[in-house]
């Protein structure tokens, strides 16, 4: 489905965090072309962190398991550094599986689970930045 490019999205910056470069690439065409975001990509924990600590975004999206840094330390790491800073994590894992302790429950903006779709992605994004 094509959007078109809500003003209110158009300057949104956001740091898309996965080692899976072609799901970065999906995400990021997805998020540009149909939303109207300026993404940013990071293909481990450690350039995420270090990304998302020397620039400013409006939104962190991370994977949750990354060989490198999983996406627990980089919610820490952000939230840390930029306590204001929404984090987003993507997981395998949903929700209410016992994989996602209580205390990333409570650290991270949402989490939306693999395989993403799409919609509801823009949905929770729309709903942390209150657009």
């Amino acid at each position: 489905m094509i959007m078109t490019t809500s003003p209110s999205s158009a300057k949104i910056k956001m740091l898309l965090i996965d080692d899976e470069k072609d799901i970065t690439d999906i995400v990021k065409m997805d998020l540009e072309a149909n939303w109207g975001y300026l993404v940013t990509t990071a293909d481990s924990g450690k350039e995420g962190i270090e990304q998302a600590l020397k620039n400013d975004f409006d939104l962190v999206v991370t994977d949750f398991s990354m060989p490198d840094i999983d996406g627990e330390i980089v919610l820490d790491a952000i939230k840390q550094a930029k306590p204001k800073l929404p984090v987003l994590i993507f997981s395998i894992y949903h929700d209410d599986d016992s994989t996602i302790r209580d205390s990333i429950r409570k650290k991270a903006a949402a989490i939306v689970a693999k395989p993403i779709d799409y919609e509801k992605l823009h949905e929770t994004i729309a709903k942390i930045l209150g657009k």
